[in-house]
């Protein structure tokens, strides 16, 4: 499964979101209820690295009245490919020396 803001070579900014929920909410709840989704979701924005999906993050921006690359800013540089490990790069010469 592929990361979406990869596929659209975006960055989701936690801080940024932060502070634009910092000037319009006093807690996290209201923001939450607003946007219809659990609080534990939007905690686990904050604290555990997740990332609200690509729908929610529209809803966020409807929401706080602000636009999506406030939010998710556009990456300046072209994505990584993924690379292979040293391992399986070691077991694939292994495998590959003296066959035909």
């Amino acid at each position: 499964m592929s990361d979406t803001y990869t596929l659209f070579k975006r960055r989701f900014e936690r801080r940024a979101l932060a502070r634009l929920i910092d000037e319009k909410y006093n807690s996290l709840y209201g923001f939450s209820r607003d946007i219809g989704v659990a609080n534990y979701r939007v905690q686990d924005w904050f604290l555990n690295g997740k990332k609200p999906s690509p729908k929610t993050v529209v809803r966020i921006c409807e929401v706080l009245r602000c636009s999506v690359d406030e939010i998710a800013p556009k990456l300046d540089a072209p994505a990584l490919p993924n690379k292979k490990s040293e391992i399986y790069l070691g077991r694939a010469r292994y495998f590959q020396t003296g066959r035909a």
